[in-house]
């Protein structure tokens, strides 16, 4: 019973391979516009997976707060301010350093 089963595949593939050339000489815009096809629905599939779907997964996002060193920019500021007035050269050390 296998081997009947088998053997109807086997002649099934072996005549699908020897119409094949036929049907695509007969029918090849035909087929060549379906790959077409199959190949953009492919293409869409892919893009969409990668890059759509991962935007709408929920997940734990850790942000920090940044806020800004009030005191350092007012001395900052004084102090070029201050060589402003002077006329002196521009600043080139960090007097902030410790």
């Amino acid at each position: 019973m296998i081997s009947g089963i088998f053997n109807k595949v086997a002649k099934f593939f072996t005549e699908f391979a020897t119409r094949f050339p036929l049907l695509f000489a007969k029918n090849s815009q035909k087929i060549f516009w379906a790959g077409m096809v199959l190949v953009l629905l492919a293409g869409g599939l892919i893009f969409y997976s990668k890059t759509y779907l991962p935007m709408n997964t929920e997940y734990e996002v850790f942000v920090t707060v940044r806020r800004v060193n009030q005191g350092l920019l007012d001395k900052i500021f004084q102090y070029v301010m201050d060589r402003r007035d002077v006329n002196g050269p521009f600043p080139t050390e960090n007097p902030f350093e410790p």
